[in-house]
């Protein structure tokens, strides 16, 4: 075939400059641009233009030896490049394509390459012997090539935008990279493709550097390392743009940048059609993550397709599941901000045999999911749940492995689910959002949510039918994983679910809690169908899970509810609570229910317990047995006294429960037989009284043997102490003690006295009688103290006086003073 040159044409297209020892020619055969020539080092070789597009309808030749591994274009000019046609190469070679200007690729680009695609607006690429390929090459000295394969990526001044707009889009050979690496990374709509390959996003600021990170055996397979990179700029993936590493096996994709959002439908996917373990898809964004979703589906096509398990393209997902045996890939979210809303999802999850991936989310400061409603229903008679308007979709024997705003995605044969691991700063479903692990056939996943500051969980959609939740489920054979939440404060409010639960034989997970701070769960969904909960639940012969509470302060109020409930035979879990405080105000309750097995156990460890206004701590069997209510609080409380707020261990037709209070002070609550309209302790069966519980009231009294301050051996009896002292001889002195009351209180018909101190008034020598004056003094003069006072005899006071000061002293003589009479005592 014969290959005509025609530089009118080549010039507004590809124009080659002559910096290469070897410059690159290009000839032109009707639309196609023949690339040949270029400087060959080993198996690498170099191409430099001045200019390079491909226009609509034209191709871009790269024609080299096969033996070729990688070729390196790079554009010295000073304009950006714009393809809108097609990028060719011949054999397997590599393609790196490097114009620190810019790159846009048009709504008809395409790729027709047998090795790997490197898109990128850095600087240099740099190789392991030091030397460089640079945009901006010296015109002092001849280039220095190497025949190395690359080592990495070299980001100077401002690098330009990448734009991908191609429907057609951009897609190399199965197990091949894919790579955009430049300043503002936008897909507009254009599409990336590397079939069970790895798809790498990377948005740079200036001076920075990447490294490649191969992978053994496999030339066509690297990754990006940003180890050495600090500064990021902004990735957009929107109107229906997707990135998509699905294939059989692996399939890797990895986002890097400063700010990430898929607006409009923009999508990360990787389905696993293979027997192999799938990849990972990870995203990395060092300030926020925002999905931007779109609720509405409302055509017969969208509705077909979203009945039979299949996410359209309009849905902002990052998505993950597996059709064959192997595991789906793993999510791994790294962000300061994470922000789902309008229906968008981040799901991992399972329609084969193989295991779903695990969920990792590690948002430092917040996670905020907000969700809206979706009308489908999916194959109600096959599916454990039969709500048309949910959040969570299950449908033909579904489970479910995932953190969205809108869940939806489906696993028909019921393999096991991956675990959801989310680390944050403040995490907040508003609004119908959901994070739900889930099995039907599989060991189900594990969901843990670890907070710095706070969880919150509230509203509901806007048809008030669904409201936000996080839950985990078992619909087979195989026991759900445990739902952990560790955070400052748990906020649950407007209708918000925490839950676990048991469609099957396998038993539902456990609810562990740890706020240091508060736990408050508040109110019901507007509607009023149901109320903010934390419920723990079997609806089969599984059984359901317990709930675990520590946390400083405990609150459930306006119409919430914590329950533990067994509506078949399944048996119901226990409730251990450990706060300082627990209050449960106008219609709060916390309840244990069960229709066929007994009740389960309800326990509190805390220092106060208050009941208000029609609030409730009740264990209640159908069939079987009351619960165990056993409670550990300094004091107990219930107000209003006729405010009916109850602590019962009732049955129906089985046994009343055990009802222990161990308390400093029970107020304003009795024990009952009965149920009244004040506030009752009760544990009875009401069908059958000689099968009623045992209440128990422990009430400690004070041990004055716990007293710090050191007792008296003898509180001697009042008889046994003499009405005066001895005025005798040194050698028989006399002595007198107040021991006051002994630690007993004062009677209510003695007189109050006062505390003073005692101060010793010995004299030197004993006055005479006649030394003192029969008239009251004002002031008694005090003598001074010798050595001498030792030696002298006591003598007995035998009366006092006050002197101006106010000081009282005791004297040898008895004065008669003038006292008011003590007040009439009233009678107790």
């Amino acid at each position: 075939m014969a290959w005509i040159s025609s530089p009118t044409q080549v010039v507004a297209q590809i124009v080659p400059d002559a910096t290469l020892p070897n410059p690159s020619v290009v000839q032109l055969q009707g639309t196609t641009n023949r690339i040949v020539g270029g400087t060959q080092a080993g198996a690498n070789l170099f191409h430099s233009f001045k200019q390079f597009d491909v226009s609509t309808g034209t191709v871009a030749y790269f024609d080299q030896n096969p033996a070729i591994a990688n070729i390196f274009a790079r554009i010295t000019g000073s304009k950006p490049s714009s393809v809108n046609g097609l990028i060719q190469a011949n054999g397997s070679a590599n393609l790196f394509l490097l114009n620190p200007n810019g790159i846009l690729f048009g709504p008809n680009a395409q790729l027709n390459l047998g090795g790997a695609f490197l898109a990128t607006t850095a600087n240099s690429i740099l190789f392991p012997d030091g030397k460089v390929f640079s945009a901006t090459p010296s015109s002092q000295s001849a280039p220095l090539l190497s025949i190395n394969r690359p080592l990495g990526l070299i980001f100077n001044n401002n690098p330009g935008p990448i734009t991908q707009r191609s429907r057609l889009g951009l897609k190399v050979q199965p197990g091949k990279t894919l790579s955009l690496l430049g300043g503002n990374v936008n897909l507009e709509g254009g599409n990336l493709t590397a079939p069970g390959g790895r798809i790498e996003l990377g948005s740079l600021s200036s001076n920075q550097q990447v490294r490649f990170k191969y992978s053994p055996g496999k030339p066509h397979l690297w990754g990006i390392n940003y180890d050495n990179a600090f500064s990021f700029q902004d990735i957009d993936i929107a109107n229906l743009a997707i990135v998509d590493a699905s294939g059989i096996g692996t399939g890797d994709i990895q986002v890097q940048g400063r700010r990430v959002r898929l607006t409009d439908g923009g999508r990360l996917q990787s389905i696993n059609r293979g027997d192999l373990d799938g990849g990972t898809i990870t995203v990395n964004a060092t300030d926020s993550l925002d999905l931007l979703g779109n609720t509405d589906i409302t055509s017969p096509v969208d509705i077909f397709f979203a009945q039979r398990g299949f996410l359209l393209p309009q849905k902002t997902t990052i998505f993950s599941t597996t059709l064959g045996k192997g595991r789906s890939n793993a999510i791994v979210i790294n962000t300061r901000h994470l922000r789902l809303t309008d229906g968008a999802d981040i799901t991992a999850a399972t329609d084969g045999l193989g295991r779903g991936g695990n969920l990792i989310i590690n948002a430092t400061d917040s996670v905020n999911l907000r969700g809206e409603t979706v009308l489908l229903r999916f194959n109600p008679k096959e599916s454990p749940f039969t709500e048309t308007n949910t959040r969570n979709f299950l449908i033909d024997q579904a489970k479910v492995s995932q953190i969205n705003a809108r869940s939806a995605f489906i696993d028909k044969n019921g393999s096991s689910s991956g675990n959801i691991l989310l680390r944050t700063g403040h995490l907040t479903l508003q609004d119908g959002a959901s994070i739900a692990a889930g099995s039907n056939a599989g060991p189900g996943g594990s969901i843990r949510i670890d907070a710095s500051g706070t969880v919150e969980i509230f509203g509901s959609t806007k048809s008030g039918l669904s409201s936000s939740n996080i839950v985990s489920a078992s619909v087979s054979n195989n026991n759900a994983l445990d739902t952990v939440i560790n955070a400052k404060r748990l906020s649950i409010r407007e209708g918000g679910i925490l839950a676990s639960s048991t469609f099957g034989a396998g038993d539902a997970g456990n609810i562990l809690i740890t706020a240091s701070e508060a736990v408050e769960v508040e109110g019901t969904i507007r509607t009023g169908l149901f109320p903010s909960q934390i419920n723990s639940g079997t609806f089969k012969s599984g059984n359901s899970g317990d709930i675990q509470i520590k946390t400083a302060d405990l609150k459930v109020v306006d119409g919430a509810a914590i329950r533990l409930n067994s509506e078949s035979l399944g048996k119901t879990g226990s409730l251990q609570v450990n706060a300082n405080r627990v209050l449960l105000d106008n219609r709060g309750s916390i309840t244990s229910n069960a229709k066929n097995s007994p009740a389960g156990n309800l326990n509190f460890d805390t220092q106060l317990l208050i009941l208000k206004n029609g609030s409730n701590i009740t264990t209640n069997a159908l069939n079987e047995a009351g619960g165990n209510i056993t409670i550990k609080a300094d004091l107990i409380i219930a107000l209003p006294k006729d405010g009916d707020s109850n602590i019962t261990a009732n049955a129906l037709n089985g046994s009343g429960g055990k009802i222990t209070i161990t308390t400093q002070g029970l107020f304003g609550i009795a024990v009952r037989d009965r149920p009244t309209a004040l506030n009752d302790i009760t544990a009875i069966s009401q069908n059958n009284p000689q099968l009623n519980g045992v209440v128990t009231i422990n009430t400690p009294g004070v041990d004055p043997s716990n007293n710090l301050s050191e007792q008296p051996d003898i509180i001697e009896p009042p008889q046994k102490l003499e009405r005066g002292c001895q005025a005798k001889d040194i050698n028989n002195k006399s002595r007198f003690t107040l021991v006051g009351r002994g630690g007993l209180p004062s009677s209510p018909n003695e007189s109050l006295t006062s505390v003073a101190l005692w101060q010793d008034l010995r004299a030197t020598r004993l006055p005479s009688s006649k030394n003192v004056s029969s008239k009251p003094q004002d002031s008694i003069p005090v003598p001074s103290l010798s050595p001498e006072s030792s030696s002298i005899g006591q003598v007995e006071a035998q009366g006092w006086a006050k002197d101006r000061q106010g000081r009282i002293y005791l004297t040898t003589q008895r004065y008669t003073m003038a006292t008011a009479p003590l007040p009439a005592t009233p009678s107790c």
